[in-house]
Parts: structure tokens; C-alpha cells; sequence
């Protein structure tokens, strides 16, 4: 799969095109300019922007309309990041907030390879109903570190592999145990941490384990 970095920034342009390359992505394009683009069809842009700026909106847009259907992933600081998800919402393949580890971005492209859509559940990019960013921050992390501190290692490493795109069968046989044994802690896991399916257990894990 080939990758394209749209960023202001030549020096963060050079790190997410090395850190793609070590992980086994070609990359295509590490431009500032969406005009400069070359792309084809499946490509995956990796767009990324440390202010909600309107040329950055209008450069996803102009993705989201172009005939190749690229998939699109906006990595963006995490004081835009709720700008953004109301502004771009479900329509991009995956929003992440920037000071996440590398670990967490070549899993989020991974899962955007495989098909998924990784954005938070209910995000539809219309205008949603939002706390002040510093209490709803602070909130958030309370709650996901008592969810995480719930969890035991087995589930923690069954998470682990779901980031990777792995299936209950994978997963059973590198950890040595029973595919029935997955889907008991798959159960658990789903209960404690407020989701309905696997690729939310993903996403989620990228967010709260990374």
C-alpha cells in the first residue's frame, strides 16, 4: 500500500515518511502541496496539520471528491483535534490526535488498509455537543485509566493483536490457547471497556494502550 504525506512542516514530513518506511509502506508523495500530488486508486494520504486551518479542510475536501477514492487519515494536535472531528467527521477513514506513539499510527493505517474506519462512535461531522476541552480532557483520562487498571494482561494482549488486524484463531494460537477461550475474553473485554464489536475494541486500544 502506498502512502502520501500531506504536511506543512518538511521536518515532520521526514519523520512520518521514515517512520512509514521502516514499517513496510512505499511512500508515494511527502508534499505541503495537494496540487503536487500523484496517487492512485486504494492510496492512503496521511494528512497532517497542527492547527484546524481552512486550507487543511480544504484539501480533505478536495480528497473526499477526488474520482481515485483515496482513503484519508488526519493526524492533528490534540488542541484540533475536536475541531476537526466536527468539521471532517466519519467521512475521513481515520482521525488521530498527534501525540500518540508511532506504534499507534502504523496501527491505525493498518486498520484503515484492512477496510476499517477508525473515528469515535457517534461522529458524524455535524456539530456536536462538547464540554470545555480542559475538563473533558481531564475527565476522559481519569475514566480511561480506571478501565485500563481493570483489565488483566491476558486482555491486555488479546487487545494487542486486535490493533494488528488479527483473527480469533490468530490470536488463540499465539498466546496458546483455545479460540473459545478469544471469544470468553473478547466478552469481557467488550463489557468493561464500553463496546459492541472488535474493530471498536481496536480503536479503542489504539487511544487508551499505545
Amino acid at each position: 500500500m502506498a502512502i502520501s504525506v500531506l504536511c506543512n512542516s518538511p521536518m515532520m514530513r521526514d519523520m512520518l515518511s521514515a517512520v512509514c518506511e521502516t514499517n513496510g509502506f512505499s511512500v508515494r508523495n511527502t508534499k505541503r502541496n495537494l496540487d503536487e500530488f500523484e496517487y492512485e486508486t486504494g492510496d492512503t494520504v496521511l494528512v497532517h496539520t497542527s492547527e484546524c486551518c481552512t486550507s487543511t479542510i480544504q484539501a480533505v475536501e478536495r480528497l473526499l471528491r477526488h474520482p481515485s477514492e483515496v482513503r484519508i487519515i488526519v493526524l492533528c494536535s490534540h488542541a484540533c483535534h475536536q475541531e476537526i472531528l466536527q468539521k471532517l467527521g466519519a467521512r475521513v477513514d481515520a482521525i488521530i490526535p498527534e501525540d500518540l506513539n508511532a506504534d499507534a499510527l502504523i496501527s491505525t493505517i493498518r486498520m484503515v488498509s484492512y477496510g476499517y474506519k477508525v473515528v469515535p462512535d457517534g461522529v458524524n461531522g455535524q456539530d456536536m455537543p462538547q464540554q470545555p476541552l480542559q475538563n473533558q480532557a481531564v475527565s476522559e483520562r481519569i475514566q480511561s485509566q480506571e478501565v485500563v487498571d481493570s483489565l488483566s494482561k491476558r486482555e491486555v494482549a488479546i487487545l494487542a493483536r486486535l490493533q494488528e488486524g488479527y483473527s480469533n484463531k490468530d490470536i488463540a494460537n499465539q498466546l496458546d490457547i483455545c479460540e473459545t477461550t478469544v471469544k470468553v475474553h473478547l466478552r469481557s473485554i467488550y463489557l468493561k471497556i464500553g463496546v459492541s464489536n472488535r474493530t471498536k475494541a481496536a480503536v479503542w486500544s489504539l487511544a487508551n494502550l499505545t
